[in-house]
């Protein structure tokens, strides 16, 4: 699916067996304490665009999320995308 924000062609790709996965590419990381966070605004063409794209991957049932940058969230993926889309925080 297209999740525009790093840049306009970006895409993150969707699993919908099993838990269900989503792997993220360079649209968020997740740092060494495990904080799952968007890359910093110099590096994302358009931050909004960004978040719309968090919001979008949450009509998705998922619970597995994989990054270009850090570990994977075998669990709790979900949880920590709707805190970050919550906050609004880039």
């Amino acid at each position: 699916m297209q999740a525009p924000g790093p840049v306009d062609s970006h895409h993150a790709l969707y699993l919908a067996r099993g838990p269900g996965v989503i792997l993220l590419g360079d649209l968020l990381l997740r740092q060494e304490d495990g904080l799952v966070r968007h890359l910093s605004a110099g590096h994302l063409s358009d931050p909004e665009r960004a978040r719309q794209s968090v919001r979008r991957l949450l009509e998705f049932r998922f619970d597995v999320v994989g990054f270009a940058h850090g570990a994977p969230l075998r669990d709790g993926g979900r949880g920590a995308l709707e805190s970050l889309a919550a906050s609004g925080a880039i």
